[in-house]
């Protein structure tokens, strides 16, 4: 008797398991198939997105390297060049200077700066008339992520 347990036991337990995981997987499926639809219906339309910035952060030993980048930028690409930021302006802790662009310019100068960068920072940020979730949220970084002061950003008015 103690022996045909023993046998058994092991079958069992595999039958066990084999319903656990199961309802383990169709619980999974349940709650992704919900968290999806909450999550579809809680997302941002990227209609929304007005242009983009591009901010190339630099420091007096890179500034030719920023320059070479800018001047190509200017010469290749539909933008809306800033001034050069010699000092740390707004929520940007280091010099730097901004591309502004449209969306259908994106797929061209975005890529063309992950290419291109020659090493400098580069934040891109969407334009969507919250400038506090534009750049703390929902920002790219290509290179270091620098710690921006989002803060000051949080009581601008959005548009």
């Amino acid at each position: 008797m103690t022996i045909s347990r023993n046998i058994e036991a092991p079958g069992a337990l595999v039958e066990l398991t084999t319903r656990l995981n199961a309802l383990e997987r169709g619980l999974w499926r349940c709650f992704n198939s919900q968290t999806i639809r909450h999550n579809l219906n809680n997302m941002t339309d990227p209609e929304g997105i007005k242009g983009y910035h591009a901010h190339i952060y630099y420091d007096e030993a890179v500034r030719e390297r920023a320059a070479r980048i800018r001047e190509f930028i200017e010469g290749h690409f539909k933008v809306v060049m800033g001034r050069w930021r010699d000092m740390p302006v707004g929520p940007h802790p280091q010099a730097m200077y901004q591309v502004a662009f449209g969306t259908e310019e994106f797929p061209r100068i975005v890529p063309w700066l992950m290419l291109n960068r020659d090493g400098l920072t580069v934040l891109v940020h969407p334009e969507t008339g919250d400038a506090y979730t534009d750049h703390a949220v929902n920002p790219l970084w290509l290179g270091e992520k620098l710690q921006l002061n989002v803060e000051m950003l949080k009581n601008l008015p959005k548009s």
